[in-house]
């Protein structure tokens, strides 16, 4: 990740982007959209499976983005439990973890369990410190998944994850995430924002499922979020605001001679 700004606004849209967006249509049938949502899983384990660890970059920014996860770096008499949502092959997980004091305990899910496996085959994955489950956050419940530990989550990631829910679903799984925190914890999120370019980019036929939801290619789902959205589903899961904002974050791919300009919501909520 390039260098990046705190924006209050979402970016404005050039005219032609707005004529992208104007032309952008639903032509996904509802058989396509169940299908979609039924095969979900699969989706993703194929997509590790095409793209096994190589895909994403380890996001060593994390600690500077979120003041919050320095209570990872503290020691502390007592365990302190982190989760990482939706962990993928762990490129966040495995970071924290390594810079974390031997006070932290670290717990990864993710929906698919090849990512899962992937994580426990890891070399860094030390099994005294570390817990790695597969879970859907949407019909499973986390605590029962989390007979390891006695007490809530401290301090959780959620990394671009609610993108990949259908917008019907968001605020069940973000119940199920607050049933697992402790009162007074944190959770650190970044997602897709309205109006990243990727969002325009879904002006080709049989992308769009509704409005600012979008599939893929690889049959995976994505969703761009107003940050005011954002807070609202986390107001109504029990969550209360510390710090929210767009983010303008550059993107450079060598290899393509590419840069370009990418912007997300980002925050951090407080469990009530």
């Amino acid at each position: 990740m390039g260098s990046e700004k705190s924006l209050s606004e979402p970016r404005l849209l050039t005219d032609e982007e707005n004529r992208k967006l104007e032309h952008q249509k639903i032509t996904l049938s509802e058989l396509k959209i169940s299908l979609l949502q039924k095969e979900a899983a699969k989706n993703w384990d194929k997509f590790y499976k095409n793209n096994t660890t190589k895909f994403f970059k380890d996001r060593h920014w994390l600690l500077r983005e979120f003041q919050p996860l320095q209570i990872l770096l503290a020691s502390s008499e007592h365990t302190i439990y982190f989760l990482e949502v939706g962990c993928g092959v762990g490129n966040a997980f495995f970071p924290l973890m390594e810079a974390a004091g031997s006070s932290v305990f670290g717990l990864a899910c993710d929906f698919s369990s090849r990512a899962v496996d992937f994580v426990r085959q890891n070399e860094q994955f030390n099994t005294n410190r570390m817990f790695a489950f597969t879970c859907d956050i949407v019909q499973e419940s986390i605590i029962d998944k989390l007979r390891v530990i006695t007490s809530g989550i401290d301090i959780m990631t959620v990394l671009f994850v609610l993108s990949a829910l259908d917008p019907n679903e968001m605020q069940r799984a973000l119940k199920n995430l607050a049933d697992v925190m402790k009162c007074g914890g944190k959770v650190c999120v970044r997602d897709y924002a309205v109006n990243d370019y990727a969002m325009i980019r879904f002006g080709t036929r049989n992308h769009k499922i509704s409005d600012r939801f979008y599939v893929r290619q690889d049959n995976t789902k994505a969703y761009f979020f107003f940050m005011e959205e954002l807070e609202a589903l986390f107001r109504d899961a029990g969550f209360k605001t510390e710090s929210l904002c767009y983010k303008e974050a550059k993107t450079e791919n060598r290899e393509k001679q590419l840069s370009v300009d990418r912007y997300f919501v980002q925050a951090v909520f407080e469990k009530l």
